[in-house]
């Protein structure tokens, strides 16, 4: 049986595109690798921005807790003396423009003192003032929008002891 003949042309075509069939497979071969190592590097890289992240919110909620187990050991505040709380909440306030609002609630969660709230604001339901009440220890609530302008917010809260620690 004989083979079709073809032309010089579509021979030389042939051969061409025989040969460049390997090549364009190290092509496509080293693009998809290339894409891989791509989506490895942005994984790694966004893993270590997270981490970042977090390390930056764990010191940042460490300051928060020094700064409120601070204001719960000084007198006027721990006597629950609204005027006196309502000064210090004001003047710390002043100083930490990255904080939204300070508040001192009783044991039900209704606000004694607070440079932004009136005071009988009941804050009972929030979740870091039921378990800083419930637990004896500092808390960290979910995100909220705060009641002082309906900004997004993540309270805290630590209990406020009194002379014989109760």
């Amino acid at each position: 049986m004989r083979l079709p003949t073809l032309s010089i042309r579509h021979a030389l075509t042939l051969t061409t595109l025989v040969a460049l069939l390997p090549a364009l497979g190290i092509i496509i071969a080293t693009g998809v690798e290339h894409g891989h190592a791509l989506e490895e590097a942005v994984r790694v890289e966004a893993a270590r921005q997270v981490e970042a992240v977090a390390t930056i919110q764990e010191q940042r909620v460490d300051t928060v807790l020094r700064m409120l187990e601070t204001i719960a050991t000084l007198p006027g505040v721990r006597a629950m003396e609204p005027r006196a709380t309502e000064e210090v909440l004001a003047a710390v306030l002043a100083r930490n423009p990255e904080f939204l609002n300070l508040t001192m609630t009783d044991t039900e969660g209704i606000v004694l003192a607070s440079p932004g709230l009136p005071a009988g604001t009941d804050l009972g339901g929030r979740k870091h003032i039921r378990e800083s009440v419930a637990e004896g220890r500092f808390s960290a609530g979910e995100f909220v929008f705060a009641e002082l302008g309906g900004v997004p917010a993540f309270p805290f809260s630590v209990p406020i002891r009194d002379e014989d620690g109760a």
